[in-house]
């Protein structure tokens, strides 16, 4: 090639320009055409070597050329990313205020942005290509021959008899000589058993069936609105079954880790065609296999959380987004992207149709919904002979209660128990308690490093806080007054109420599900396999459990205390409040014997909570609706949230009050309003003081249009004492 193209290269740094690279002769010479986007280049940085991607290339540039440095290596022959990833990415960075760089992290699983090469890491298998005379002398050979012809002509790696376990280099011999084959089989390939197939879908699951497979071929969005419990798993399984006669890929996104082994079981039991994943959990040899199953088309279904929204997809035919409303599906570092959001413009940029799934859908998406953007699909009874739980409120005001359980609560969780049932309880808060105080000088165990209190973890004798992690042991003595005899617990966590459960009912079988329990791999699945088994009678948890699980033994869910999100500054609260008890409470009743949900909480008369348990989930909604219509709030209108934080709180002030006055400069505030700053409600987190400017338009094009102009200047201002991001489209405020 002897035209000279100058290289726009994407580095993964916190910069926002592209940079001119060239490529050396050499290498110029051996292309018949330019390097295309996405490809992966090594180029100097500093005085580092970086791993880059090509964005575009030109014959002129805006620099000298003897100043612009060269490519030290192309590593791809082709672009990796599909170039439906990289223009979603292109759009996100864009949407989102993030750097050309992060098209890096977003489009490239971690061993390509290390430099790694594009190949599974799976292991080795081996099979008999031709029958052909081996020598008397080869006995290692024979041997293994032998084995493999007992074995149905297939030898896999990790399950090498014994016999022939350190006969590596006769294997090898005999690949060398053509007599095996040898292939590595991706991680993502597992031996399944499948189940027959006896679902018949229901009217309500046949028409949202129906109505999206008329859909195929071209862009629509779909909220598949189904009560907990409604088989939407069956309707995505359905979905996926005419996908894949199509010869086409399904991606289906899970808001988070602990619900991908179920659902995978599911589809893997189903389908005979590979199921790959992708989540943080996973090793990133494993990761990188999926991505590259995704990518050739080997695996027909992926599922994964958010990140593998980027995954290529060699025939995308559906996507699916279950628990749409989940927040988990929000990017709260990085790039702060919208999984859920950024796939809707996936499928449009695919021209393929997207289902959104839910109990209980996102103010968002059902104000989409009922304004005819979204095509709306109801699933409104429970599938098979499962009924809806019934819902009561027990008033904490009149009632005696044993460590945060009301004597009728414990009544009801006897009756429930003494039927053979199981019982779920749930409270978001673990530790044993959320302060140590002492009763005499009011010491609390406050965090030096944030503005919260270290919570009382009794099984490790620690006080751990939960924002930055810090932990130390605790305190035989009150710090500040040195009483021995006055230091004590305040308030409630899920250790202590374990405590209370086991000194209640000491003859049932009892676990508690929250991070500190389940941090040991695969323990997680192994106590939701026990569940399931019936062998834990009590089950008490936090957030893990409260959606996309099916105990169908538990007929009684309790929430022990519903009114943190009551009377919160966040204005979503209320609307993450509806979803958490519909969610729990869905766990209850769902095999063939009738459930119950019990709630908690010194505010039984609040509007919000008696519309949701009277009048249900949607009329809820409109509620919340109405409610942010009067004040002004989404999806009535657009934010976006410039956060900032400093070891100095004057710092953060100063430098929102300076975007403040930029924005006045370039003439935004006409079509924009802003507030703040805002100090942060924990004002203080990991030594960094945080504080916020909100920024509101009318509606999402305007909002954008306001970012546009002033993203950039944001990035030319130099100030090292501050980090600070921008959050579009927040899920919360506080």
């Amino acid at each position: 090639m002897n035209q000279i193209y100058f290289y726009k290269v994407a580095i993964p740094a916190r910069v926002y320009n592209l940079f001119d690279y060239l490529l050396p002769e050499d290498i110029s010479a051996k292309l018949e055409s330019p390097l295309k986007t996405g490809v992966r280049v090594k180029v100097p940085f500093g005085t580092r070597t970086q791993i880059g991607v090509i964005i575009s290339h030109s014959t002129e540039s805006d620099f000298e050329k003897n100043k612009i440095r060269k490519i030290t290596e192309v590593l791809d022959d082709s672009p990796l990313p599909s170039t439906d990833c990289i223009k979603l990415a292109d759009w996100a960075i864009k949407y989102y205020c993030g750097f050309p760089g992060e098209i890096v992290s977003l489009c490239f699983p971690a061993l390509l942005r290390q430099g790694k090469q594009a190949k599974y890491n799976g292991q080795k298998q081996w099979r008999i290509f031709k029958d052909s005379a081996i020598s008397k002398n080869a006995k290692a050979q024979q041997r293994i021959i032998s084995v493999i012809k007992e074995n149905n002509g297939v030898l896999c790696e990790k399950s090498i008899p014994e016999p022939i376990q350190n006969n590596r280099n006769a294997i090898k011999k005999l690949v060398d000589n053509g007599i095996l084959t040898e292939k590595i089989i991706p991680s993502f390939i597992k031996d399944q058993e499948l189940i027959p197939n006896t679902f018949t879908p229901n009217d309500y699951q046949q028409q949202a069936i129906g109505n999206v497979v008329d859909s195929f071929g071209s862009f629509s969005t779909n909220l598949l609105y189904g009560v907990t419990g409604s088989g939407k798993t069956e309707v995505f399984i359905q979905l996926a079954q005419k996908v894949i006669e199509n010869r086409q890929q399904v991606l289906i996104l899970v808001p988070e880790i602990g619900l991908t082994p179920q659902i995978v079981k599911r589809f893997r039991e189903r389908f005979s065609v590979p199921v790959a994943t992708i989540h943080s959990a996973m090793n990133d040899s494993e990761r990188l296999d999926s991505w590259l199953g995704a990518k050739t088309g080997d695996a027909s279904i992926i599922i994964g959380t958010r990140s593998a929204l980027f995954v290529p997809l060699k025939n995308p035919g559906l996507i699916i987004i279950d628990e749409e409303h989940d927040q988990s599906f929000k990017q709260q570092d990085g790039l702060r992207y919208s999984a859920r959001d950024s796939a809707i413009v996936r499928a449009q940029i695919n021209n393929l149709p997207i289902v959104l799934a839910s109990a209980t859908p996102s103010l968002e998406s059902y104000f989409n919904a009922i304004h005819k953007r979204f095509n709306l699909l109801k699933l409104p009874n429970r599938a098979g002979k499962a009924n809806k739980p019934k819902f009561s409120v027990i008033d904490m005001r009149s009632q005696n209660s044993y460590s945060g359980l009301s004597n009728k609560l414990i009544s009801t969780i006897k009756k429930h128990l003494a039927g053979n049932n199981q019982v779920l309880l749930f409270l978001n808060r673990r530790g044993y308690a959320p302060v140590l105080m002492c009763g005499k000088c009011n010491w609390t165990s406050a965090c030096k490093r944030c503005d919260v209190n270290k919570t009382y973890h009794h099984a490790d004798n620690v006080l751990r806080c939960h924002h930055c992690g810090h932990e130390e042991r605790v305190p035989v003595q009150c710090p500040s007054c040195g009483s021995k005899k006055d230091i004590f617990p305040l308030g409630k966590g899920t250790e202590r109420i374990e405590e209370s459960l086991r000194s209640l009912f000491n003859g049932y079988s009892q676990i508690r599900i929250d991070r500190d329990s389940t941090s040991r791999k695969g323990s997680f699945e192994d106590i939701i396999k026990k569940i399931d088994a019936r062998e834990y009678q009590i089950i008490l948890g936090t957030q893990m459990l409260a959606k996309g699980h099916h105990f169908e033994g538990v007929t009684l869910v309790a929430i022990i205390d519903a009114d943190s999100g009551l009377f919160s500054s966040d204005f979503r609260a209320l609307e993450k409040l509806g979803q958490m008890l519909i969610q729990v409470g869905g766990r209850s009743g769902r095999g063939d014997k009738k459930g119950e949900v019990v709630i908690q909480t010194r505010s039984p008369d609040h509007p919000a909570l008696t519309t949701l348990i009277n009048y249900g989930y949607e009329k809820f909604c409109k509620e919340q609706l109405r409610e942010r219509k009067e004040i002004n709030l989404p999806p009535h209108n657009a934010l976006a949230l410039l956060r900032a934080e400093s070891m100095d709180r004057k710092n953060c002030d100063e430098f929102l009050l300076q975007i403040k006055d930029l924005a006045e400069k370039v003439g935004l505030k006409n079509n924009i309003e802003l507030y703040g700053p805002i100090a942060n409600i924990i004002t203080k987190k990991r030594g960094f003081y945080g504080a916020h400017l909100v920024i509101q338009a009318q509606n999402r094009p305007q909002l954008q249009k306001a970012l546009e102009q002033l993203f950039p200047q944001i990035t030319n201002l130099k100030n090292s004492k501050v980090r600070w991001v921008m959050d579009v489209d927040p899920q919360d405020v506080v």
